[in-house]
């Protein structure tokens, strides 16, 4: 996709960041999902302890650190990268919709979760931001 053996610039060195943050970041969330599933409820005052809800919060984190480790791939496999940064952004977009949807019908959330909701968009910006600089002109 990318034209060969041109040199590194400040847009690619900003992808490659980008490709390392966002999974680490995201990583720690889908840990708290997989490792301890009653992590997060206790943090956000709400309770469930059943197999069928640590079943689902465990297939949530797993999700997350699959999507880490493509993403991670993606940065010594250019042929991923487009994919990789077009993906970020629609699972963040995807978060953010979600929890607007949930902020209009059921109100205000846990301070936490606003900032969730913050950095999900920000995050699917910087991504579609990228995909435009970088991949839409070709």
């Amino acid at each position: 996709m990318l034209k060969k053996d041109r040199p590194i610039n400040h847009l690619d060195k900003l992808e490659q960041s980008f490709l390392i943050s966002t999974p680490i970041v995201l990583a720690l969330i889908g840990c708290g999902y997989l490792i301890n599933p009653l992590f997060y409820p206790h943090i956000f005052e709400f309770s469930f302890n059943n197999i069928n809800a640590n079943n689902i919060y465990r297939a949530v984190g797993a999700l997350y650190l699959s999507f880490c480790v493509f993403w991670l791939m993606s940065t010594k496999i250019p042929s991923w990268r487009m994919t990789a940064i077009l993906s970020i952004g629609t699972l963040m977009s995807g978060l953010a919709v979600g929890r607007l949807i949930s902020l209009t019908i059921d109100g205000v959330p846990h301070w936490l979760i606003l900032i969730f909701l913050v950095g999900e968009v920000l995050t699917a910006a910087v991504a579609f931001v990228i995909y435009k600089l970088k991949y839409s002109s070709m």
